[in-house]
């Protein structure tokens, strides 16, 4: 019997290359998407605050300038529908506007679906044109289009982080920042700010994405190491002893006084 391949039928290992790509790319989303939590539950960052909308969006919130910053969490009222990854795929529904005046919103989405983050502008864009943040950001029309970074772009071939794209949002909202050198800058007295117990898991948490930022050999990574040993020991100042109970001190002394049992 002899059968004849074409060359428009796959071979069997091309099908395997594609299932392989195809798992791949469900592991390095799936990987976003954890990383995308996590971040979402960080606090005291300088440059931008971070809200956690979901498995698959994120909303980061850069002030326009240091004096606008502002430490409270986004009104869920405030925040806008859900849109679609293509705007010439779904239209989104949501019309609002969100954010301050003196600040720029972002939604960072990385849905299922399409296998890959997108960004978009969720401020006002009259607000964006009249700042002097990056052209390639006044140069979005709609808030239904993605921008077009260099993180997502290089999506398919690198280990893109959400960080990276996080620290190229806040480089392009901010052009003559100092935030462009490290854009994970702490404002210490947010953390400082919060109960003592409170403030301590803060601080771990932040102290241990800074130490993945510090190992990952990004260009800022050294400047996040000052910042990472403070929020490591502000974690062990604020973190509540235990407090020892003469009850439970007792019944170990009896336990230690107790003839051994007979064999």
């Amino acid at each position: 019997v002899v059968f004849l391949v074409g060359a428009d039928t796959p071979s069997h290992h091309d099908t395997i290359r594609a299932q392989m790509s195809s798992s791949q790319g469900n592991e390095k989303l799936n990987q976003f998407l954890k990383d995308s939590l996590m971040m979402g539950c960080l606090k005291g960052f300088a440059h931008f605050t971070l809200y956690s909308r979901g498995r698959e969006e994120l909303l980061v919130t850069i002030p326009l300038s240091a004096s606008s910053y502002s430490a409270t969490t986004p009104n869920r009222r405030d925040l806008v529908v859900s849109p679609a990854p293509v705007a010439s795929d779904v239209t989104p529904g949501d019309q609002e506007q969100v954010g301050q005046e003196n600040e720029v919103v972002f939604l960072v989405g990385a849905y299922a679906r399409y296998k890959c983050p997108y960004v978009w502008v969720r401020s006002s864009h009259e607000r964006l044109m009249s700042s002097s943040v990056d052209a390639r950001l006044k140069g979005v029309l709609s808030k239904d289009t993605p921008l077009t970074l260099n993180s997502t772009n290089m999506w398919k071939t690198h280990p893109v982080r959400v960080w990276d794209i996080i620290a190229e949002l806040v480089s392009l909202t901010l052009p003559q920042s100092p935030a462009i050198n490290n854009p994970f800058v702490l404002e210490k007295g947010q953390i400082t700010a919060l109960p003592p117990l409170e403030g301590s898991l803060a601080a771990a948490a932040t102290a241990t994405f800074l130490k993945r930022i510090y190992l990952s050999g990004e260009p800022y990574a050294e400047a996040v190491l000052e910042d990472m040993r403070w929020a490591h020991g502000y974690h062990f100042e604020k973190l509540p002893r235990p407090q020892s109970s003469s009850k439970w001190a007792s019944i170990a002394a009896q336990d230690k006084a107790a003839p051994a049992p007979v064999q």
